[in-house]
């Protein structure tokens, strides 16, 4: 089964839902994950609010997000990426407080302002920081029936250093990283509540 949506800014995603065993769905999954990039979410408790009847899953993903300090890199993984790079990386620049400053054909860099005046507390999360762009990318797909496409990862502890500014004890290495975050164009669903589990592909283009 084949549905598609465009976003605020027209990007079309077109999604694609193909039946699967839900017995079998994710079998070896975690094992695939130990020489591929990816993610599996799964709880074994259904409780609202708080854990989920679903498990899922993803790997080799086209696209990754990279964050740390005000620097954000939209980087390529593979061929799929490339295309990807080029179809976000203006969605992206378009975000309040941020500024392409490189685009190349494998990733596209943006730097986020500093704040220019003061958040109240209930307010401090939305200062400028590298939630801005991914915040902004989130809110064009506002409406879309679509539970499951997402970007998925990892915040970093310091990533709390860039709404509480604080003098760091440690120096941090050129590898650190507040956020990193994948966008999978395929996933893996198992509704255990149901029994039954779907792959979702996707597609990506925007028109002229």
């Amino acid at each position: 089964m084949r549905s598609s949506f465009t976003t605020r800014d027209g990007l079309a995603v077109v999604s694609t839902r193909r039946p699967l065993s839900a017995a079998t769905a994710l079998d070896g999954f975690a094992e695939r994950l130990h020489v591929a990039r990816g993610g599996l979410f799964s709880s074994g408790v259904d409780y609202p609010g708080r854990y989920s009847r679903w498990a899922f899953g993803f790997a080799d993903p086209p696209l990754e997000f990279v964050g740390h300090d005000r620097t954000l890199t939209l980087r390529a993984l593979n061929g799929r990426g490339e295309a990807l790079v080029a179809l976000l990386a203006p969605t992206l620049a378009a975000a309040p407080d941020t500024v392409m400053t490189a685009c190349e054909r494998r990733a596209a860099r943006f730097e986020i302002a500093r704040a220019t005046r003061r958040f109240a507390e209930e307010e401090r999360s939305l200062q400028p920081s590298l939630m801005s762009p991914l915040r902004h990318l989130i809110g064009q797909f506002a409406g879309m029936p679509d539970r499951f496409l997402g970007i998925y990862g990892a915040f970093g502890y310091d990533l709390l250093f860039r709404f509480e500014p604080m003098a760091l004890r440690h120096p941090r290495g050129p590898d650190a990283r507040d956020i990193h975050l994948f966008l999978p164009d395929s996933l893996i669903v198992v509704d255990r509540r149901k029994e039954e589990a779907v792959a979702l592909d996707y597609e990506f283009t925007r028109g002229e």
